[in-house]
């Protein structure tokens, strides 16, 4: 254990502004152009790269890149785009449901309101009957059916709201597996396999695949299933931990100049990526072990003489940190940032202070500082990092409401942990 002195960087407020900034201005700038396809209005196909962003709602306009130059396209200039064989999109001019769903806005009459709009939409299962969806600025989801060649037709879902004599309550029409009956009346769907269609990706998904593949097993296209990344790691450094106490405490402990120390910590940790926006955004769940030493003196003026207390601590925790992380998806080095709280548990606990009085009978004497202390301790963290292939390096800090539990004591301890771990499990 080492004493070292004032370290800037441990700060989290400094930390707090920086995860913020990169926030705000970075991920939204970052490109990422994959292999891809623009159709014109004339129906000719141009091959070169789209700045994939893996949305979450329906792009209504695409960068572009042929050779050097970027050009920038909107629904209105070409018929269509597709990306690396991954997904497609069509420029259509569609009927758009616009009845509100959520509570609160939803309005008492059963009747749909369906308005023109020209948007792409994005091809799920192509055959003889195609599905189409749209996601729009609202988050609301759309599903279309097409027959052939046909402009796709809106499938209908809605709530209204029910009037009964006492009360009103929520009701949801589910229309469209009145027209998916219709539609698939050549088929050998039931009108009960159509009762427990859900208006969602997956479920829809599902029931054109099994009505395409009845008349043709050689299904022409469905779009590829979004997945939960998860990777599995391991880590281990050193702590660099400060120690400070205000207010009124045991032997003038509030006195004593703790210093910095170096400390250490290892854990596993699992990290879960979610579906969309190229999976810049997971949960980061992190199981570790960590040590905390320190020591400190405090010099108490007395008539005569001076009183010296020597403060020693060392505990062991057990730690539960839960981490959202932003990561630039870029092609090699991966940085990260992370926001979180972790939630120690002590498991270990040694405390002792040595009073020296001069002016006393027994000169040394040893004291426990405290006789009740906090075991189940919370901390902010925020963590800066890169990851290249399975190696992970990362710079964190974290502030915590430490272990003393006097009221009229408080803790602050700050630590910058200097990790490096290694991938050893990963699913995409």
């Amino acid at each position: 254990m080492y004493k070292l002195s004032y370290c800037p960087l441990i700060n989290i407020q400094w930390w707090l502004l920086v995860f913020l900034f990169c926030l705000n201005n970075t991920i939204q700038a970052q490109t990422n152009f994959v292999q891809g396809y623009v159709i014109t209005i004339d129906q000719d196909t141009i091959h070169g790269e789209i700045n994939y962003q893996n949305w979450v709602f329906t792009p209504q306009q695409i960068q572009f890149k042929s050779g050097s130059k970027v050009d920038e396209f909107t629904y209105k200039e070409i018929s269509g785009f597709g990306v690396k064989q991954k997904e497609f999109y069509t420029h259509y001019f569609v009927d758009v449901l616009t009845n509100p769903i959520e509570i609160g806005y939803i309005v008492d009459r059963q009747k749909p309101i369906l308005e023109k709009s020209e948007t792409f939409l994005q091809l799920l299962v192509k055959g003889s009957k195609s599905l189409w969806y749209y996601k729009d600025e609202n988050s609301v989801k759309h599903f279309f059916i097409q027959e052939g060649k046909e402009t796709p037709v809106p499938l209908i879902y809605m709530k209204y709201i029910k009037d009964e004599p006492t009360d009103q309550f929520s009701q949801e029409l589910h229309e469209y597996r009145n027209q998916l009956t219709t539609y698939f009346k050549d088929g050998d769907i039931t009108f009960v396999d159509l009762q427990k269609v859900n208006y969602n990706r997956k479920s829809l998904i599902d029931i054109f695949k099994r009505y395409n593949q009845a008349i043709d097993p050689r299904l022409e296209y469905e779009v590829k299933k979004d997945k939960m990344g998860l990777d599995l790691s391991a880590n281990a450094g050193p702590v660099l931990t400060s120690t400070r106490f205000s207010g009124s405490g045991p032997f003038q402990i509030e006195e004593a100049d703790f210093g910095l120390r170096i400390n250490y910590q290892f854990g596993l940790a699992l990290n879960l990526e979610f579906k969309r926006n190229l999976k810049r955004f997971s949960l980061y769940n992190e199981f570790s072990y960590k040590s905390f030493q320190t020591e400190g003196t405090s010099n108490i003026p007395i008539l005569g003489g001076e009183i010296t207390n020597d403060f020693n601590f060392n505990f062991a925790y057990l730690r539960l940190g839960n981490f959202f992380r932003v990561q630039w998806p870029l092609k090699k080095v991966k940085p990260f940032i992370q926001l979180g709280m972790i939630n120690s548990l002590m498991i270990k606990e040694e405390q002792s202070v040595l009073v020296k009085n001069p002016l006393t009978i027994t000169p040394e004497r040893e004291e426990i500082p405290f006789n009740e202390i906090r075991k189940y301790e919370q901390s902010l963290a925020l963590g800066v990092g890169v990851r290249w292939q399975g190696l992970i390096i990362e710079l964190r800090t974290e502030r915590g409401n430490g272990f003393s539990k006097a009221v009229n004591l408080n803790t602050h301890i700050n630590n910058l942990a200097f990790l490096v771990g290694y991938t050893f499990y990963r699913k995409k």
